[in-house]
């Protein structure tokens, strides 16, 4: 765990709570730092404002969780604006794909905290992404549960899961830890299970 504490007194930080006072009172609950480095899983994901409310939940609290968007979202003249705010750019020509990217930033930077929507879309689906369990599982950092619940209007992360390689121990894992996830949706109807396809399989690729 981070040996340095949170600091929610930040200009960015008093933004953050400002908008999500806005947003009809959203308040993170967690008080506890979260890993330097980290996978943070966005769940659930069935609507545009999950990944916003997110990323203002952490920065109200003083973390600087990072998001991925294709490098086209990076250029001028409002790709400043979306870098300061976290977002992170992948090429997705280049022959390392996303999750070699994203190893690649794990392995220089001391802290990043990188918030993924393991869903991959907002509607409806069988099976979640397998990017982030790849992500962390090559560059050896834990998963975080990070979650919104819009029945409370609150959200925070849980405690850290170090991958072990094996998929189904992984994501059972990951299960127990969102007992709640389709209640906590804006939309339930569109969260599906919380499994990868890889599940059952010796090849978590």
């Amino acid at each position: 765990m981070s040996g340095d504490p949170m600091n929610p007194k930040t200009p960015g930080s008093r933004a953050a709570r400002a908008m999500l006072w806005l947003l009809r009172g959203w308040r993170i609950e967690t008080t506890n730092p979260s890993p330097d480095r980290t996978v943070m899983l966005a769940v659930p994901h069935t609507t545009n404002l999950d990944g916003l409310l997110l990323v203002l939940l952490t920065r109200s609290v003083g973390m600087n969780a990072s998001w991925m968007v294709k490098d086209f979202w990076l250029k001028p003249p409002l790709g400043w604006l979306i870098g300061r705010v976290g977002a992170i750019p992948v090429n997705r020509s280049k022959s390392t794909g996303m999750v070699g990217q994203m190893v690649e930033r794990f392995e220089t930077h001391d802290q990043f905290q990188l918030l993924v929507p393991p869903e991959g879309t907002r509607g409806l689906t069988e099976a979640w992404k397998s990017g982030f369990y790849r992500i962390a599982v090559d560059a050896g950092v834990p998963v975080t549960p990070a979650y919104i619940d819009y029945r409370r209007r609150r959200g925070g992360f849980l405690e850290p899961i170090m991958m072990t390689g094996d998929v189904d121990v992984d994501m059972e894992a990951i299960r127990a830890a969102y007992p709640e996830a389709k209640e906590m949706a804006r939309f339930p109807e569109k969260f599906g299970p919380i499994r990868l396809e890889a599940e059952g399989t010796t090849d978590s690729d």
